[in-house]
């Protein structure tokens, strides 16, 4: 279990080292990243938050040190923005408040959704396949064609 105290040192080491970006799924989504000369602490951010580790890549500059890249990305980078936000100072807490904003604004893809946009379940009995792709919810396909009747005979009465 992850204690108060290592949730504040990610906390800081975020803010000091890393930086948040929000967006929609097609601009690359939501993510965490932090580069670091050491390997270790990234270690410790992976270990606690899960996300991967690449690098080294080559340094920049007059002493040029290899570079490890940690990143954590979608809802889990959203996950992780909401974990540390009230140890942040003001200019990163807002980068986080963006971050989720674009996490709660951008939804979870249709293929992961556990329920319909009106709020029914997908389950076997409420779902239908349509080619084989993309799942209807049976019990809003009902409504719709109970409102396609109604206008239809509505039409037929005032003609």
């Amino acid at each position: 279990m992850i204690e108060v105290k290592d949730i504040s040192w990610a906390a800081g080491f975020i803010e000091g080292e890393g930086s948040f970006r929000g967006g929609t799924w097609k601009q690359g989504g939501m993510a965490i990243t932090v580069a670091q000369c050491e390997i270790e602490p990234l270690q410790k951010l992976k270990g606690m938050f899960g996300g991967s580790i690449t690098g080294p890549r080559p340094g920049k500059g007059l002493r040029p040190k290899p570079i490890y890249y940690w990143g954590i990305y979608g809802q889990r980078a959203a996950a992780v923005a909401m974990t540390i936000y009230t140890f942040l100072f003001s200019k990163r807490r807002a980068q986080a408040e963006n971050l989720i904003l674009a996490w709660k604004n951008t939804g979870i893809p249709y293929k992961y959704r556990t329920h319909c946009k009106y709020g029914h379940e997908f389950t076997p009995e409420n779902t239908k396949s349509v080619n084989g792709k993309h799942r209807r919810c049976i019990a809003c396909d009902k409504r719709l064609s109970m409102k396609r009747t109604e206008r239809r005979r509505a039409k037929k009465s005032l003609a």
